[in-house]
């Protein structure tokens, strides 16, 4: 995953310019001083991004100009497509925090230098007829010095807080991103989580053949449970699948809701068998199950699941070939009486 806009990590003279046009621009058009913004305006004076600078040119020139929310929909419109950005961002702009820190240093140490000699001059100054007014005007320098001083304390002060502020959309960010990635009924990964998913682990195992399983499963006539009890107590049940697989979760799995009342296992580094373990426990333990409706403590009657099992055969298989193998398998279970485990080398229903 990319981020689309480039801080030039660097003490180029262009790059400083540019900087300088994003202190201007923020005191004329009194734009908060926060990374969202910052990377904007730099993407907008660095020219990189047509498309973000005609958009800035346009709102610029509206009469209300510009607005902090601004920033943050260019943000996410132009400049975040995936979410390594995120690590992105933060090193390119800490690395630019650090390189004005250290140029504050050098700043308060070359001021230091320049009032100690005043200092010394001030000392120094003993002619009878100009001591009051080189005096004087020594002391205009120092004051003007000391004003120096406390002014860098000031942007020193600055650069912690925009630190901390890159810290804080950062967790953001992470938090937004987490939340697109899950399931908000259940709670599991999302049907975008398996996606991804699938995409990392079927590169990851191309070179490990039969190590890598998809156990698809969905709940037996659950349209006909939705029609009888309802869909609130419909999606309960959902639930209280998801909190099962959840419960019994493994460390090499990862489990998903692929939609409606299906979902998905990807076990990793196991074989077929102990996937099959894996689907036949959770079969049995739903089966088992004694559930209540909430509202009259009426019994649910027995609820079962369906369960196909796909198995990964290397670089030679694609996702969509290995999904649907796991579904064929699925199907096959439904069509030999439902409540029971097939794999996708099962014939039949014996």
């Amino acid at each position: 995953m990319t981020l689309r806009f480039d801080i030039l990590a660097d003490t180029s003279p262009r790059t400083e310019r540019i900087f300088e046009q994003v202190v201007e621009a923020f005191k004329q058009h009194k734009v908060t001083p926060n990374p969202v913004n910052f990377a904007v305006w730099y993407t907008y004076f660095n020219g990189n991004l047509p498309a973000l600078r005609e958009e800035m040119d346009n709102i610029l020139q509206d009469d209300y100009g510009y607005a902090d929310r601004y920033g943050r929909e260019l943000f996410e419109k132009y400049l975040i497509d995936e979410e390594s950005a995120l690590a992105e961002l933060d090193r390119a702009i800490r690395h630019l925090l650090t390189s004005l820190a250290q140029r504050i240093e050098q700043l308060a140490e070359h001021l230091s230098k320049q009032t100690q000699q005043l200092e010394v001059a001030s000392q120094k100054l003993n002619q009878p007829l100009n001591q009051e007014e080189l005096s004087e005007l020594t002391q205009t320098v120092l004051t003007t010095a000391q004003g120096l001083r406390e002014n860098t304390h000031e942007f020193e002060e600055v650069i912690l807080t925009s630190a901390q502020e890159i810290q804080r959309l950062r967790k953001e960010l992470l938090e937004a991103r987490m939340a697109s990635m899950q399931d908000e009924l259940t709670g599991l990964l999302n049907r975008r989580a398996f996606n991804e998913t699938m995409a990392e682990l079927t590169v990851t195992y191309e070179d490990k053949p039969d190590q890598l399983h998809l156990i698809m499963t969905d709940i037996d006539h659950f349209k006909q449970f939705n029609d009888t009890f309802g869909h609130l107590t419909g999606d309960s049940v959902l639930r209280y699948f998801a909190r099962l697989m959840l419960k019994t979760k493994r460390p090499n799995e990862t489990i998903c809701r692929y939609g409606g009342e299906e979902f998905a296992i990807i076990t990793q580094d196991e074989s077929l068998e102990e996937a099959r373990a894996r689907a036949e426990a959770l079969r049995e333990a739903l089966s088992q199950a004694y559930l209540k409706r909430k509202t009259d403590g009426k019994h649910l009657g027995t609820i079962t699941a369906s369960f196909g099992i796909g198995e990964f055969k290397g670089e030679e298989d694609t996702i969509e070939a290995f999904i649907e193998r796991a579904d064929q398998a699925l199907y096959l279970a439904k069509k030999c009486g439902r409540n029971q485990v097939r794999t996708e080398f099962d014939q039949g229903c014996d």
